[in-house]
């Protein structure tokens, strides 16, 4: 059997959104954090994925480890790893672009999904439309 394209393993780790509603944790802790636990990626390949490098991961992930691990509490929706790897804007930004223009869903479902308030998703959403072009 061949090797896993990595584009295909990227595509395939998905990040339940009841794991980014810890608010103890920030967005990049609590994905690093279910990557390595649920996916059982090194730093490496969290890096490779999200867009970083290995160290600021693993940096990342001891801090989040202090703080707990995150752990999906409820189905909802998922979002891909890749969607993280944004920079031109915060991931809380991408979250939110993804959820409502290609998922369709309304700001308060996000709200709901991510444990925000709907202001907070509006302000993200404006700030993400404000800087122009499509997301990952």
């Amino acid at each position: 059997m061949p090797a896993k394209n990595t584009q295909d393993t990227q595509r395939t780790a998905l990040i339940p959104c009841s794991v980014l509603c810890d608010r103890s944790l920030s967005f990049s802790e609590a994905a690093i954090s279910y990557l390595h636990h649920t996916y059982s990626h090194s730093p490496s390949r969290i890096g490779e994925i999200l867009g970083m490098d290995r160290r600021n991961v693993w940096t990342i992930l001891k801090r989040a480890q202090t703080k707990g691990i995150p752990a999906p509490t409820k189905d909802g929706p998922k979002i891909p790893a890749e969607i993280l790897s944004a920079r031109t804007g915060s991931p809380l930004e991408a979250v939110v672009w993804h959820l409502k223009v290609r998922k369709g869903m309304k700001t308060g479902d996000i709200a709901k999904a991510l444990n925000r308030s709907q202001t907070t998703i509006a302000t993200a959403f404006a700030r993400c439309r404000d800087k122009g072009g499509e997301r990952p």
